[in-house]
């Protein structure tokens, strides 16, 4: 099971592990992400499907917890993470009729948890106290931008995925972002607005040109009340 607060890298994860499980092969024509990982919270086929690898972005206390299962849990810097969901939220507009918000608006709802699946706060704090089970695999977007090649090569392990170099090399070929935008409608389940971009920047550090300095502050204090949310997270935010 992937495990995410919304835009903090689930459909990135997603495609790595497809990839690590289809030998590095993208997804074939007419085939989507959502045909084969089913998103738990809304996909009906979920109590029926022999899938074996689902999405959430329910916090843990909202999960039954399984020591066969395996979990990937991925984590973003509250900034970014704020950034990409406000883009997310004017983009889709049939979900959410916000083509017009601005971030000033945006950014207190999303400060006290009143966007979808609640507070980034929260959820971070429910999965916290499980991120070194021995059936859980941990991860910061930031790890993964930084480093994907060991974020793949402990995932393999994690996966029991014999990973050999050509393997390696596929992988991430095929999940680098300039990959996953050609074929962008393969990830993006509903249709977006024309003009808005699923698979958007990928990168660290794109708050500055959002946040003020009182934003800033107001999520700091945030982060201050969690020591390893602090610790991620120090030199990015």
């Amino acid at each position: 099971m992937i495990c995410t607060y919304p835009k903090c890298g689930t459909t990135w994860m997603q495609n790595i592990v497809h990839l690590l499980l289809h030998n590095g092969e993208p997804f074939a024509a007419g085939c989507t992400l959502d045909d084969e990982m089913l998103f738990l919270e809304y996909d009906s086929r979920v109590s029926s499907s022999d899938l074996s690898i689902l999405k959430t972005h329910l916090p843990l206390n909202m999960l039954s917890w399984s020591e066969q299962a395996k979990y990937i849990v991925i984590a973003r810097n509250p900034k970014d993470c704020c950034v990409s969901f406000f883009h997310h939220t004017r983009g889709y507009v049939d979900y959410y009729d916000y083509a017009h918000g601005t971030f000033d608006d945006y950014f207190p709802r999303f400060l006290n948890g009143q966007v979808d699946f609640g507070s980034f706060f929260d959820h971070f704090a429910s999965w916290e106290p499980r991120f070194n089970d021995p059936n859980v695999f941990f991860c910061t977007y930031e790890e993964m931008i930084c480093d994907i090649k060991d974020i793949v090569l402990r995932l393999a392990m994690f996966l029991d995925v014999k990973l050999g170099d050509n393997l390696l090399e596929k992988v991430i070929q095929h999940s680098s972002f300039k990959s996953m935008r050609k074929d962008e409608k393969v990830f993006t389940g509903e249709s977006p607005k024309d003009t808005f971009r699923f698979i958007r920047k990928g990168e660290i550090g794109d708050w500055h040109n959002y946040f003020n300095e009182e934003q800033s502050r107001l999520i700091d204090m945030k982060v201050k009340q969690y020591p390893l949310m602090k610790k991620l997270w120090a030199k990015y935010i």
